[in-house]
């Protein structure tokens, strides 16, 4: 090049004029955008036509039914806002498509640890913060959990939380090892702090109960408070959540009589209790005074000690885990002493004992519409059995067994106890993952039942597999026949 093309004051007459034509496409392109835009909203389809209340409803029908939306272009909400321009504005209209966030943190790679590298969780803030504003106000769910515990949190995820406080109405916080970082526990602490006025549920599972107080410190005052679920070594009586209106209370620590009195005196409305470990010190004995309206209950190991002591008139559901046959005798003594009608009972078996305890247990239970034995070992040929000859099994609602099935010489009294049901039905599309011939045993159903296959990692007739919880349960397979 040479001559004038060549100097620099050409050449700035030549990146003027690229400016002056990128001005005029600048212009242009939202211009060309609108006309576009209304050539294809003067087109009609049927779909365009629905009214935007049936349209909400549907949309918001498309969400998990636990109330637990994981952030996914591939699902809703955030499927229907790709769809088009309508539904995209109805779907960032909606303010309940928007109530829930759950999402699992993750520690960064070891490329990704470098400084210069964005941190593994860079989008995910913004997203966050663009989610919760576009609640329009209703009450939000977070669900936020840890693959492991070395990680640290993204701050500004922090700071939408705590700008959003007086939204939460559900926060679920599960980090197996969450307390080995305890630069993340202080963080946490220090940026949201809390109150949350609206809190109705609250979940926290970690792994150990080193920095739980100090975490517990912002949930003092929860005025609102109704549903509590501690997993951790942290003492019950050690958990400062003062005053707070419970009617649902589960702890998987380890619980003493002391700690049941407390509870039943700190909570007089609860109507659900949950307590996975009870050690009694015996002989021992409740402090008189009201008990609280329990009407469901869930024992793990040392349930029989609690049994043994107190008594729930109101009581109407019950899990129960059974070491052994002394487990299960002391039952029908409870349930004459409460003068209680249960009408749901789970047992979870973990060691062999005689059909004789269970029969007897089950012949005291005229009003029983839900039986569940889970984890049952051996036995169950036996068991169904004798389960033709109760009046119970012609109306049970639910009928659920571990692995009643599993074995070929199990099947036929499994057949004989259904046939005592009243009326039989046909259900189509039952795949064969048992090793009998599940169609025979599909037109055994009762008209009025339904029949439900769960194997590991699978749920039938959904057909879709089992999403992780929030207590990261193992799935085993049963057979079950319930409810329609």
């Amino acid at each position: 090049m040479s001559g004038a093309a060549s100097t620099p004051a050409w050449r700035q007459v030549q990146r003027d004029h690229l400016a002056e034509i990128c001005a005029i496409i600048s212009q242009l392109d939202p211009e060309f955008q609108s006309e576009l835009l209304a050539i294809v909203s003067s087109f009609s389809y049927d779909v365009t036509t629905v009214p935007f209340e049936i349209i909400s409803r549907i949309f918001v029908e498309f969400l998990p039914a636990d109330g637990r939306v994981r952030p996914s272009p591939h699902k809703a909400p955030l499927l229907f806002a790709q769809i088009c321009c309508r539904w995209r504005e109805i779907a960032l209209g909606i303010g309940q498509l928007w109530c829930s966030f759950d999402f699992m943190l993750r520690s960064a790679p070891a490329s990704h640890r470098a400084p210069h590298r964005e941190p593994p969780h860079a989008g995910i803030c913004a997203l966050h913060r663009a989610w919760c504003q576009r609640s329009s106000g209703y009450p939000l769910s977070l669900t936020l959990r840890s693959a492991d515990g070395r990680f640290n949190f993204p701050t500004d995820f922090l700071d939408t939380i705590a700008m959003f406080a007086p939204q939460w109405e559900r926060m679920e916080l599960a980090f197996p090892d969450w307390l080995d970082n305890a630069r993340s526990i202080a963080l946490f602490a220090e940026r949201i702090g809390g109150p949350f006025p609206a809190l109705s549920t609250l979940a926290l599972a970690v792994g150990s109960s080193r920095y739980m107080e100090e975490t517990l410190g912002m949930f003092q005052n929860l005025p609102q408070l109704r549903h509590f679920r501690l997993f951790s070594g942290l003492a019950p009586s050690r958990v400062p959540i003062g005053t707070a209106p419970l009617i649902s209370l589960e702890l998987q620590t380890e619980v003493s009589l002391a700690d049941c009195n407390a509870s039943f005196q700190g909570f007089p409305n609860l109507r659900h209790l949950g307590l996975l470990y009870i050690d009694f010190d015996l002989p021992a004995a409740p402090t008189p005074g009201p008990r609280p309206p329990l009407q469901s209950l869930g024992l793990g190991p040392g349930g029989s000690d609690f049994l043994a002591l107190l008594a729930f008139p109101h009581l109407r559901r019950l899990s129960y885990l059974i070491y052994t046959s002394d487990d299960i005798a002391i039952l029908p003594a409870f349930i004459g002493r409460s003068a209680c009608s249960l009408t749901h009972l789970t047992l979870r078996v973990q060691a062999l004992m005689e059909d004789f305890f269970l029969l007897r247990c089950l012949q005291v239970l005229p009003f029983l519409e839900d039986l569940r034995i889970e984890y049952w070992q051996a036995g169950s040929r036996t068991l169904c059995n004798h389960l033709q000859s109760l009046d119970i099994v012609p109306h049970l609602h639910t009928l659920s067994f571990s692995e009643p099935a599993t074995h070929r010489y199990a099947y036929p009294p499994l057949v004989q106890m259904l046939r005592t049901r009243r009326r039989v039905r046909t259900p189509g599309g039952i795949p064969c993952l048992l090793f009998f011939d599940l169609e025979k045993l599909g037109r055994l159903v009762e008209g009025g039942l339904r029949l439900r296959i769960h194997s590991p990692g699978f749920d039938w007739p959904e057909g879709q597999y089992i999403e992780e919880q929030l207590d990261f349960p193992c799935p085993h397979p049963s057979l079950q026949v319930g409810a329609a």
